[in-house]
């Protein structure tokens, strides 16, 4: 089984070293591809957006997580 680690959802993050945000999900595409949804409060207004891997910065409290891919449990395509 293939394994990715990825940043938890609802951990703490850093974005452009000035905003806290925390990452609300996660997507991996194709050959590892990982995107993250982060939120973050911008006064009284709530912002969302997804940010590529190397635009989130890792909090000292930023939770890892494994994730793993089992061929054998994908449908088969046609």
């Amino acid at each position: 089984m293939r394994q990715v680690e990825v940043m938890m959802v609802g951990s703490p993050v850093m974005l452009g070293g000035k905003v806290e945000a925390t990452i609300t999900g996660v997507c991996v595409r194709g050959k590892c591809h990982i995107t993250y949804e982060c939120g973050w409060w911008d006064g009284r207004t709530y912002q969302s957006k997804w940010m590529e891997q190397h635009e989130v910065e890792r909090h000292e409290k930023t939770e890892a997580m494994k994730i793993g891919f089992n061929s054998e449990s994908l449908p088969a395509t046609t």
